[in-house]
């Protein structure tokens, strides 16, 4: 259960810094040359997923810049 709370907790976080950066009139591509995993959640073995699912962090950037209505 902790797990899931951490996936969540991290999950959240990102949404809200790709918020910030939406906010700051950033590109999703500016946002994800910039991305850093937060230490708290580096720490637990999160880490910015690069190519594969998703497209790795650029994707997921991209797909949140799409779903929060900012291309």
């Amino acid at each position: 259960m902790a797990d899931l709370q951490d996936y969540a907790d991290f999950n959240n976080s990102f949404i809200a810094w790709v918020k910030d950066e939406i906010k700051a009139g950033k590109t999703a591509d500016q946002a994800a040359m910039e991305y850093k995993v937060p230490p708290q959640f580096e720490s637990k073995g999160f880490s910015a997923p690069t190519g594969g699912l998703f497209g790795g962090i650029k994707g997921n950037i991209t797909t949140a810049y799409n779903e929060l209505g900012k291309k």
